[in-house]
């Protein structure tokens, strides 16, 4: 791999590229889903390919291959030679030759790629069937899956940079059907883990039993304005809708209200947001970004306060900052943008249950639906489908479900009255930490 790459860079400084980089990357997956003690599915996937990227005359050419051979060569530099001539925009480009240091991350475990495949086999029937035969009103069991994925990734450029990066993890999940009269309920939960002894298949039994078994009953209620206890996956789920308000890149398009705020405040003080790559239990983590530059851990909140924006070379140029390693590439396939790494919003002092007698009166919401077609980023209205519980005298009484929650994504931040210490990653939004939170005010319409 690395003769090749150093041919794809030679021909390309001899084609008159002023400088250049070679992204390769590789993917290995296994999904094994079980249904009703069988196995229904048993893949084993594996895809890659690398990209060229070079300066020609102040503009940058880009192309990408599938094969990684000495034929390809050629082709794959004179491809992103017509590109760098058809490109017409004037932004500054960029490949990152500093000198710098990498923070060291553990992304890869070997122990989990030498797994027998038996023993997974094993464990997502024993899931399955401890699902299964917990309750009698179960249904059925659906998507009772592990999913395991490996990557390698490899940034080498001709002005002195030579990365690499391999990762793993699996993911344990499944949904279950329970009869409620007339009624089905589901739930559906799992978890996102980078060894495989952190598997504990009956907690996970357990959450998915007990949050099908609460809804039981559940149906919907009157329409009023009403403080909310949003559990942390609900909290994740509408941050990660609106997590691109923090790109430079979409704030130099006009595409988030966060746009000239940077020194402002612009949550309550106790709101602290940070973007942390080097987050040891997260499957997230990276020494560097997409374009080789060092990620590090920075706030885009503190103390209620937008300190800065997330940012590749490109945006930070026009800027006048220094990158902040969010560079990111969905592939080798993929041009360079800004992403996050790891968003972990801090948690407070007080448990779950303390955040439920705090509340008084009011709603758990527990599920958010429809979250891309009805939350705006730009304006922050969002109108969602929820589920949960409501609250009454500091208890958590009848689960309740077909309601609607209304209200202003940057409102909301500002009207933060409580943080949970209950901080976790939830498999629905692998990449964002977050503790459960009090709201002061939403709008519930039900009946």
């Amino acid at each position: 791999m690395r003769k090749f790459i150093d041919k794809v860079l030679d021909f390309g400084s001899r084609r008159g590229f002023s400088a250049g980089e070679v992204y390769y990357s590789s993917s290995k997956s296994l999904d094994l889903k079980v249904f009703r003690g069988e196995i229904e599915k048993y893949d084993t996937s594996e895809t890659g390919g690398l990209s060229f990227r070079g300066i020609l005359n102040g503009r940058m050419g880009y192309s990408y291959s599938e094969l990684v051979d000495d034929s390809v060569v050629e082709e794959l530099v004179n491809s992103a030679y017509d590109s760098a001539v058809a490109v017409e925009s004037e932004d500054e480009v960029f490949i990152f030759g500093e000198e710098c240091s990498y923070v060291d991350t553990d992304n890869y475990d070997p122990a989990l790629a030498q797994i027998p495949i038996q023993k997974k086999i094993a464990l997502v029937k024993e899931l399955e069937q401890k699902i299964r035969s917990a309750d009698e009103r179960v249904l059925d069991v659906h998507y009772c899956t592990y999913s395991e994925h490996e990557t390698k990734t490899v940034l080498c450029n001709t002005m002195g940079k030579d990365l690499s990066d391999h990762r793993n993890y699996a993911l344990v999940y499944a949904m279950v059907s329970l009869k409620d009269g007339d009624a089905v309920r589901t739930n559906f939960d799992g978890v996102v883990v980078k060894k495989f002894e952190n598997i504990n298949i009956d907690a996970i039994a357990k959450s998915i039993l007990d949050g099908a078994i609460a809804q039981i009953g559940a149906k919907s209620i009157k329409s009023r304005n009403t403080k909310v206890l949003l559990d942390r996956k609900a909290f994740a789920a509408l941050l990660q809708v609106h997590i691109d308000v923090f790109s430079a890149d979409q704030v130099q398009k006009g595409l988030s209200p966060m746009k000239g705020k940077i020194g402002e405040v612009v949550g309550v003080s106790a709101l602290n947001i940070m973007d942390d790559p080097h987050r040891a239990d997260s499957v997230m983590c990276a020494s560097f970004d997409g374009e080789g530059y060092p990620t590090s851990r920075k706030h885009l909140i503190e103390n209620g306060v937008l300190k800065t924006f997330m940012h590749n070379l490109k945006t930070a140029k026009k800027d006048g900052v220094e990158s902040t390693g969010n560079a990111s590439r969905g592939s080798y396939k993929s041009s360079v943008e800004v992403g996050p790494n790891c968003i972990v919003v801090e948690g407070g002092s007080h448990s779950y249950e303390e955040l439920v007698r705090k509340c008084g009166e009011g709603v758990i919401i527990t599920e958010l639906n429809g979250l891309h077609a009805g939350c705006n980023p730009v304006s922050g209205e969002f109108s969602l489908m929820a589920s949960g519980f409501e609250i009454k005298d500091g208890e958590r009484s009848a689960p309740i479900t077909q309601v609607v929650i209304s209200g202003n994504f940057y409102k909301l931040l500002e009207d933060i009255e409580e943080f949970g210490s209950d901080v976790s990653c939830e498999l629905q939004t692998v990449g964002i930490f977050a503790p459960s939170v009090i709201i002061r005010e939403l709008t519930l319409s039900g009946e």
